[in-house]
């Protein structure tokens, strides 16, 4: 019979191959387990800061809703200046 056939031989080639399918089946749920961190770590990140843009339709939206409830709606520019001269008025009489 031939060296590598003999028996003792095989035996440690059958040795080898049991501790090398211990090794990649370790490897295999390492690799699995750092999929897994990695994937964690990706969405516990913080993702890039970006400039909120601010929605045009908002204005006419809530105008939409106003009109809806049939609320009546005061100039927003023209109440300022009735504040604003109130104040005034009220300064100047003291």
């Amino acid at each position: 019979m031939a060296k590598h056939r003999s028996r003792p031989t095989r035996q440690k080639y059958r040795k080898i191959a049991k501790g090398l399918g211990a090794l990649e089946m370790k490897v295999a749920v390492q690799n699995a387990r750092i999929t897994g961190l990695e994937e964690q770590m990706a969405q516990l990140r913080r993702g890039k800061k970006r400039k909120a843009v601010p929605n045009p339709n908002r204005r006419f939206m809530a105008l939409a809703e106003s009109l809806a409830t049939g609320e009546a709606l005061p100039d927003s520019k023209e109440a300022e200046i009735e504040v604003d001269v109130d104040e005034e008025v009220e300064s100047v009489i003291e």
